[in-house]
């Protein structure tokens, strides 16, 4: 019993000092398609986050790459990936709460019309292990406008989700990073200054796919967890934590305190070099 008691002490001063280590935090979340059936839950889960983290505004994301000072205190901003038609379901959950956002959305997505099939597109381009149950459709450019007039925040996330660093031809590649963007820039009428890989792991990216990324945006996005609090937002790729609405608040909490960073430590330190090109 006393050498049980003594495992125990042992492993919460173990969990005592990183908390310590780890007081600064920027995490970024990285949601994708919510159902109305999981509003419930994606609201408890902001709410509870709320109590003890700082939503960022997106739009003061220019006065934090602004300094050289890590970000103090705990820290957290919203992202959504794919432009599922789902995004709708949360606007007033996010209004409620306060609470801005950045909708990374595929252009070839957003540009399908209600006589192509959604799912088709989805589990060819997207996910092919999707729900069939599940409602999928995509959000188009008049959604977008309303999520703007919310003010929230539109960033790209290529042209129709290829893995970039598989694509050997440079002007494919641009017409996937690029060339997309712009067409979303045209429709409405805004500067996009953030971009988020497709797939977003390590093996998503190489040098030309990123230097050519880097030539249009001020921000790029991983998908791989990691803390952001001590980077340089204009030369570094930012690390986002992948969470479902149905993630438990304390598996949510254990990604947020970084114990499982350390499992992405190889992959964050190629990001830095892909960083320093």
């Amino acid at each position: 019993m006393k050498f049980h008691h003594t495992i125990i002490s042992k492993k919460n001063n173990f969990f005592n000092f990183f908390k310590k280590k780890n007081k600064n935090q920027f995490r970024i979340l990285m949601y994708h398609d919510i159902q109305k059936n999981n509003l419930l839950e994606f609201r408890n889960q902001l709410t509870e986050l709320k109590k003890k983290w700082i939503f960022i505004n997106p739009h003061d994301l220019d006065k934090f790459s602004e300094t050289t000072l890590p970000i103090k205190g705990k820290n957290l901003l919203l992202t959504f990936d794919d432009g599922y038609k789902s995004m709708l379901n949360v606007k007033e959950i996010l209004q409620e709460l306060n609470i801005n956002a950045i909708f990374f959305v595929i252009s070839d997505f957003v540009n399908l019309t209600h006589s192509d099939n959604p799912k088709d597109y989805i589990i060819k381009n997207i996910d092919s292990n999707i729900n069939m149950k599940k409602d999928y459709k995509n959000l188009n450019w008049e959604d977008l406008k309303k999520l703007i007039n919310d003010g929230h925040i539109i960033g790209a996330h290529t042209k129709s989700h290829k893995k970039l660093s598989k694509i050997k031809n440079n002007d494919f590649l641009r017409e996937e990073i690029i060339e997309s963007s712009n067409e979303i820039e045209k429709k409405l009428n805004i500067n996009i200054k953030h971009f988020a890989y497709s797939y977003g792991d390590i093996h998503s990216f190489n040098e030309i796919s990123y230097k050519i990324a880097k030539s249009k945006f001020k921000y790029i996005f991983s998908g791989i967890r990691g803390n952001n609090s001590n980077l340089n937002f204009k030369k570094c790729i930012l690390r986002r934590d992948s969470i479902e609405p149905n993630f438990s608040l304390n598996l949510i909490k254990f990604f947020l305190d970084g114990f499982i960073d350390i499992k992405y430590k190889r992959d964050t330190k190629k990001l830095d070099k892909w960083s320093d090109l």
